[in-house]
């Protein structure tokens, strides 16, 4: 079966109800209505969980139109594409039509820019990584977004009045920890560890995910949300995984300007402090695990990064041993950048 067969597959799949309605869920990315078509109620469940903040019921076509199958859950055909052997990796395809395959999950993800159509296959619903779910269709949606000129960050990012504070580094930096230590704040979250780049003047980042993640020690640090993380399902690393804006009223913000660019790290002393750094220095501890983690356009998308990086003020925060005590740096942070736009 060829990548542009695995298109055919769908509308068939998705032909066969005859008069069936399949279960559906339009969301707002930036500007653009995203229609998510499931094959079955409990695709719908799991994926629609991560969506929901973005809803965006009403008329109108879908700028991407998403169609999610499982052949356990569903009864519907697998797809028998054509797949290198011995290799646990991800084959990918390119063309008109691309498609990402996870050898060792079976999942696969393709978008076809020419008909705004993109697919996501797993073989089961219910055997699907938790961490997937909390985040998924990320290729298909960087392949989506690199044909409006924007880009899909591995970055938090908080906000308030303001504007937004990107928040960047490897996986591991205190990212998403930083991002839920200011819940009951005025910050609110625009995204956890991924979100939208849209350039302009000013740019600005747009929320994709409504799940958070942080693990059993950042739960220690900040005790007011053990409540909300009891019985969270856990990622393959151990990290509980909640909805914070079904949680916690008032917690999300769907897009902001880009006001600044923080690289948070553990202090060593007990306060939390901050400083100007350079662009260069931003970008490094953006860029790799964005590049690392993107199928086609590794080189425009750096670009775009640079550009950013740039283009905004950017700091390095230091935080003691209360992550909560992060939110009036990072307030300042933003207020500061703002003046200086």
């Amino acid at each position: 079966m060829s990548v542009r067969s695995l298109f055919d597959l769908s509308d068939h799949i998705f032909a066969a109800g005859g008069g069936q309605e399949f279960p559906s869920l339009s969301i707002r990315i930036a500007d653009r209505k995203v229609t998510l078509q499931f094959a079955n109620e409990r695709a719908a469940q799991v994926f629609g969980a991560t969506f929901r903040h973005l809803d965006a019921a009403g008329p109108g076509e879908p700028d991407l139109l998403v169609r999610v199958w499982d052949p356990a859950g569903s009864g519907r055909p697998a797809p028998q594409l054509a797949l290198p052997e011995g290799n646990t990796g991800a084959a990918f395809f390119t063309g008109a039509a691309k498609c990402i395959v996870d050898l060792e999950t079976g999942r696969i993800e393709a978008y076809d820019s020419a008909s705004g159509l993109g697919l996501l296959f797993v073989p089961d619903i219910d055997a699907l990584d938790p961490g997937y779910a909390a985040a998924p269709l990320r290729t298909l949606l960087h392949w989506w977004a690199i044909d409006h000129g924007w880009l899909l960050l591995h970055a938090g990012a908080v906000a308030d009045d303001n504007g937004a504070a990107l928040l960047v580094g490897r996986g591991g930096s205190g990212k998403s920890t930083t991002v839920l230590a200011c819940i009951g704040s005025s910050l609110q979250i625009v995204s956890d560890d991924y979100c939208l780049y849209r350039p302009g003047t000013p740019a600005h980042v747009h929320s994709l995910f409504g799940s958070n993640k942080i693990d059993a020690r950042a739960i220690a640090l900040m005790p007011h949300l053990a409540p909300a993380f009891a019985g969270a399902p856990l990622d393959p690393k151990g990290k509980g995984i909640i909805q914070a804006n079904e949680r916690f009223a008032g917690s999300q913000r769907m897009s902001a300007p880009i006001r600044a660019i923080i690289v948070p790290q553990v202090g060593k002393g007990s306060d939390c402090s901050f400083q100007r750094i350079g662009a260069g220095d931003a970008l490094k501890a953006l860029a790799p695990s964005t590049v690392f983690q993107l199928a086609g356009g590794r080189i425009n998308a750096l670009a775009k990064m640079a550009e950013l990086a740039r283009n905004v003020p950017c700091w390095r925060l230091s935080i003691g041993p209360d992550p909560t005590a992060a939110r009036e740096p990072i307030r300042e942070i933003i207020s500061a950048s703002a003046r200086m736009a």
